[in-house]
């Protein structure tokens, strides 16, 4: 029997996938209570997967301070990128190293660079056009936590020193 708490959204792919054998059920006990929230398990790192960006989400999602000491650089878009993105939504996404940045890029062990929100990213409608740009995301609603999937692979330009985004991210949003 499906039940909700008032106020709590139900989500019928939540519903569907309770239904499944137990390992295709919710993890109920994620260490950062942050993200207390249930979250798929084909959302959550695998001890033994080997992709170069495992640790980096397993960080992400439960202890984000760990990742500070890694951070190649801290980023954001940049102006002309967005302005670019506003005339032609299939325009590439350029970023730059900033003060006020909203993003933190991570070397891979295979050469790769690898781009997650910065810890504690408030999505608002201000950025959530770059937000949607950078990442794949489902069901947004205001005041949810950033559940990293997959992080966006970048490269940088040698010439210029902006990074490119090559490849989206993903994330879940989570109450």
């Amino acid at each position: 029997q499906l039940q909700s708490q008032p106020g709590t959204k139900i989500n019928p792919a939540s519903y569907e996938a309770k239904q499944q054998p137990s390992n295709y059920g919710y993890n109920q006990s994620l260490s950062n209570p942050d993200y207390a929230a249930s979250v798929p398990n084909y959302a959550q790192s695998s001890p033994t997967a080997k992709t170069d960006w495992d640790s980096i989400v397993q960080n992400f999602n439960s202890t984000p301070q760990l990742l500070e000491s890694q951070i190649v650089e801290s980023i954001s878009e940049t102006e002309e990128s967005v302005n670019n993105r506003r005339g032609n939504s299939k325009a590439s996404v350029f970023l730059k190293s900033a003060s006020n940045y909203s993003y933190w890029i991570f070397a891979g062990d295979d050469r790769s660079y690898w781009l997650t929100p910065k810890a504690g990213l408030k999505i608002i409608p201000v950025n959530f056009d770059t937000f949607q740009a950078l990442f794949e995301s489902q069901d947004y609603q205001p005041g949810c936590k950033v559940y990293l999937v997959k992080p966006a692979k970048v490269a940088q330009n040698s010439l210029s020193g902006s990074w490119e985004l090559l490849e989206k991210g993903q994330v879940q949003f989570v109450r």
